[in-house]
């Protein structure tokens, strides 16, 4: 086997450890707070968070697809000025991974304190 044999495995184990990383920093202090608040804007911010859970991976794909690519601000912002090209490279494969991963992250965290907190 060549070295070109395990490139897949290689990039998807990078995006994984990135994706975690990314997340662990984001998606753990807003499951916490998620888990100690009790104002009436929490179920507005859950909805938000579930939203990649309820779309199509299809339609989730075509909307990021869309949203970074060269013909959106932020595609253009990001192109523009730091010269990232969002779609088709690996920056955006962790974004998109991100998104999609996210609502995963949040709701077990917010889960686990959760029962935390009803044993207490």
């Amino acid at each position: 086997m060549s070295a070109l044999d395990f490139e897949p495995f290689l990039l998807s184990f990078k995006l994984a450890g990135l994706t975690t990383l990314i997340l662990f920093f984001i998606a753990i202090p807003l499951s916490w707070c998620l888990s100690q608040t009790k104002r009436k804007v929490k179920p507005f911010i859950e909805a938000i968070v579930s939203l990649p859970i309820v779309l199509l991976p299809s339609v989730l794909g075509f909307y990021i697809l869309f949203t970074l690519s060269h013909n959106s601000p932020i595609g253009v912002f990001m192109q523009e000025t730091f010269g990232i090209k969002m779609v088709f490279n690996f920056t955006g494969l962790v974004i998109a991974s991100c998104f999609y991963s996210f609502p995963f992250m949040v709701r077990v965290q917010k889960e686990l304190h959760g029962s935390e907190a009803q044993m207490h």
